[in-house]
C-alpha cells in the first residue's frame, strides 16, 4: 500500500468518517475510496480539496508525509472574537 493510501485511511478514521461519508464529501463513489485506501487507484488530489476546507487537512502531510495531519491555527486567539 502506498504511504498516501495509508494516510488517507488514517485521516478518515481520525475524524470518524465512514468510507461512504468520505466518498460523499469528495464527490466520488464508495468503491473509489476503497481502491484509494488499498492503493489500487491513483488518488485524484482535486477530489480531496473539500477535506482541506472542512477538516483543515494538511496536504503536505497527506501527500508527502510532512508535518502534522491538521493545519496549525496560526491566528491570534482574539482575532475571531473581535470581529465587527
Amino acid at each position: 500500500m502506498p504511504p498516501i493510501a495509508g494516510r488517507l485511511k488514517e485521516f478518515r478514521v481520525a475524524v470518524g468518517l465512514t468510507q461512504r461519508e468520505l466518498a460523499a464529501i469528495c464527490d466520488v463513489g464508495k468503491r473509489t475510496i476503497i481502491y484509494w485506501e488499498m492503493g489500487q487507484r491513483e488518488i485524484n488530489c482535486n477530489k480531496l480539496t473539500p477535506l482541506a476546507t472542512e477538516y483543515d487537512l494538511n496536504f503536505n502531510w497527506l501527500i508527502l508525509g510532512l508535518g502534522t495531519m491538521f493545519l496549525e491555527n496560526n491566528y491570534p486567539d482574539d482575532l475571531l472574537t473581535n470581529l465587527p
